[in-house]
């Protein structure tokens, strides 16, 4: 069994270490990926010009229950998009 499918079958037990291996772990991989590019971006264009606070905490909600859908464990996006990485 190759290292991704390992993440992927035991997701809960180990975290991904490389990009490739944290995008194995989530439900989205097999999405198109110019179609997440596009979501992203209208995701982005939506959000950036919101000021008041009710509508960017629904944005940041819908973002947390994506994140929840997708199956990615919230520790190992923290750890992946930590700025210290060694």
């Amino acid at each position: 069994m190759n290292s991704v499918a390992r993440i992927v079958t035991s997701a809960h037990l180990a975290t991904p270490a490389s990009p490739e291996e944290f995008a194995a772990c989530s439900r989205f991989y097999r999405l198109d990926p110019r179609a997440e590019i596009v979501a992203a971006m209208v995701f982005a264009v939506a959000v950036s010009p919101m000021i008041r606070i009710v509508p960017l905490i629904i944005s940041f909600v819908a973002s947390l229950i994506l994140l929840a859908i997708s199956g990615i464990r919230l520790r190992a996006l923290a750890r992946q998009m930590r700025l210290d990485k060694e």
